[in-house]
């Protein structure tokens, strides 16, 4: 700007000195034709004339520059723009992109956390398994323990039997005592059998209800998760 102010009043001197010049040509011409001394006349005209020349050529260089300074000034003006321009567009996009990290980092804390969780729930199944295999080995080894006692009564009963028969009396009644024993310790190794029974029948159900429960919880957190990565 300061360089076509500059141009500017280099101009308005130029048109002034064209003025002042013009006038003193009229002048010059006017003394001229009143003078005798035509020769004379015709050299000052010729130098007014070769000034004006001079003062025009100059004005003219001085109008050509100014141009050019204007063209150039109005393009860095438009570069200006555009980088003014650029430069909020890439403040949006580095918005954008400093939310998205955000979201992001928000949905990888909610899966890590998701993650924790479930191992907890698989360790917490895995816990449960082995009591449920705990409880088969108590219910077998009373199975087992009902099946001895039951061919021991099977024998004692054969016994007493054959005692009977053979009208031992004596023998009659300790196998009596044998047998009411046995059936005592049957009686309770049925009771035991059965009570083994109800708690593993119980384990397993509470097994298979804690276990369809995760799966629909994994299932659910597995939709979500999908849905908030997506």
């Amino acid at each position: 700007q300061s360089d076509i102010h500059a141009y500017m009043e280099r101009i308005d001197a130029l048109q002034a000195k064209l003025t002042y010049l013009a006038k003193e040509t009229v002048a010059a011409a006017k003394k001229a034709n009143a003078s005798t001394d035509s020769s004379s006349m015709e050299k000052q005209l010729a130098s007014k004339d070769e000034k004006i020349a001079l003062l025009m050529d100059e004005g003219e260089n001085l109008s050509k520059n100014e141009l050019k300074h204007l063209q150039t000034i109005k393009k860095l003006r438009t570069k200006a723009e555009e980088a003014d321009k650029t430069s909020t567009d890439l403040k949006k996009r580095l918005e954008r992109a400093e939310k998205s990290e955000t979201e992001l980092q928000a949905k990888l804390k909610r899966a890590e956390a998701a993650e924790r969780h479930a191992n907890e729930k698989m360790k917490q199944v895995a816990a449960i398994e082995k009591q449920v295999e705990e409880l088969r080995t108590d219910r077998e080894n009373a199975a087992e323990l009902i099946r001895n006692l039951t061919t021991q009564l099977k024998e004692a009963n054969e016994r007493a039997t054959r005692a009977e028969k053979n009208a031992a009396s004596k023998a009659f009644e300790a196998d009596k005592g044998t047998i009411a024993h046995l059936q005592n310790e049957l009686e309770d190794a049925q009771i035991e059998k059965k009570l083994a029974e109800d708690r593993a029948a119980s384990e397993m159900r509470k097994f298979r209800e804690e276990a369809e429960r995760q799966k629909e919880k994994f299932g659910v957190r597995e939709l979500e998760f999908k849905s908030e990565i997506s």
